[in-house]
């Protein structure tokens, strides 16, 4: 979601990114992928990092993104088996809005 608090001129200090859901996204080792979706207004993810993975538990290994064509959409299947119990940080990155950074557990 992006909040603004003016949504005809957004930008970093007038408008936050965050997961609808929660700051925090557990998956277990059934989980496959994780699909994430701006619902709100024309925003895009950028296109490179709309979603991307620190190095922070080898997190950039396990989950690899990319965005549909129209930038609305981003997908990250997880490779392998990330460890039970760590956390595994990410970004959220959207045209003219910024950074924000949530975070995935394992459990």
């Amino acid at each position: 979601m992006v909040e603004c608090e003016k949504e005809d001129k957004p930008t970093p200090a007038t408008c936050e990114a965050y997961a609808e859901d929660a700051e925090l996204i557990r998956i277990s080792s059934m989980t496959r992928s994780l699909q994430f979706k701006i619902k709100t207004g024309s925003f895009k993810f950028v296109t490179a990092d709309g979603i991307s993975f620190s190095n922070l538990n080898g997190g950039d290994k396990y989950f690899k993104c990319s965005a549909d064509s129209d930038r609305k959409k981003y997908k990250c299947t997880i490779d392998g088996n990330p460890p039970t119990g760590l956390p595994f940080k990410y970004s959220i990155d959207i045209d003219d809005v910024g950074v924000t950074d949530p975070w995935v557990v394992n459990y």
